[in-house]
């Protein structure tokens, strides 16, 4: 959801919050997977969410790039778990704790 949160807060366009939101549980699942294969290095979930989102549907409407996703969600990954995260806006520090996970 904080993917979600960060495509619309870059690209506010009613039109793309579906697309946004496809895109995000893309990664969700991108990365279930990963770490269900065991992978725990952040640099290996980063490549293989990267290679993982090669598959999504278009990424044209969302003006991003499968590894532009992939890195957001690995810095929102690490703010959420209290890294000290180089580099990353006022409102990413934020985005990482708006969503709460169960």
């Amino acid at each position: 959801m904080q993917v979600a949160l960060w495509l619309n807060d870059e690209w506010p366009v009613p039109e793309l919050v579906e697309m946004h939101g496809k895109l995000a549980q893309a990664v969700s699942d991108a990365y279930r997977v990963i770490r269900i294969r065991g992978e725990d290095d952040m640099g290996g979930v980063l490549l293989s969410i990267g290679n993982e989102l090669m598959t999504f549907q278009s990424f044209r409407p969302t003006f991003t790039d499968p590894f532009e996703v992939a890195n957001k969600s690995i810095e929102l990954l690490m703010l959420k778990a209290g890294a000290d995260v180089c580099c990353v806006s006022d409102q990413d520090r934020e985005r990482a704790t708006a969503v709460t996970l169960p």
